[in-house]
């Protein structure tokens, strides 16, 4: 503060010689980690099971009111895309599958991304599905726990096809996603 910068020169970047205040002020708060109202819903599924209890989810966000919902399959988008718009929002609702009785490889390594980069002022809700053997539900849920942000429920697991209790669940946890990142 105080100082007159008039160009911005990274050592790994874009040299920014137009209004340079702006990468400033960008950087102030991402250094903050200030968030906006939204919702980032990333899901991992194989047999499309979490695939449908995401759609609950995404329903209870828009019927609670969030005008800005970002949806990521996890198997198909980057994990830098996420991350973008992880540290731009403030909810976070992750669904993975079960996978060899433990998290599904793409979701297990966004998990690790997101500890890395100490992420907080967040809310965090958690959900998954198994066939054989459980296993995912458990390890976002230690990892909603480490994260320190603030949890948001119902947790919700559901064996193969949700039933329509696990679907009304989860849209309970989108109406509550969506009054928790109002607070």
């Amino acid at each position: 503060k105080g100082v007159d910068i008039k160009v911005i020169c990274a050592t790994h970047g874009p040299v920014w010689r137009k209004n340079p205040s702006r990468i400033l002020d960008l950087y102030d708060r991402w250094s903050r980690q200030e968030t906006e109202e939204g919702v980032v819903l990333v899901y991992g599924s194989m047999y499309g099971n979490t695939q449908k209890m995401m759609e609950a989810v995404a329903s209870g966000l828009v019927e609670g009111g969030v005008e800005r919902v970002r949806v990521h399959n996890i198997s198909t988008t980057h994990i830098s895309f996420i991350i973008r718009d992880i540290w731009r929002y403030k909810g976070l609702v992750m669904g993975s599958c079960t996978y060899n009785a433990e998290l599904f490889p793409p979701m297990k390594q966004l998990v690790s991304a997101i500890e890395n980069r100490m992420m907080k002022n967040h809310k965090i809700g958690v959900f998954g599905s198994y066939t054989w053997s459980g296993g995912a539900l458990k390890e976002l849920q230690q990892f909603a726990s480490r994260s320190k942000c603030d949890q948001v429920g119902p947790v919700i697991e559901s064996k193969s096809c949700p039933t329509q209790e696990d679907l009304d669940k989860c849209v309970e946890l989108g109406l509550n996603m969506a009054a928790a990142i109002r607070s």
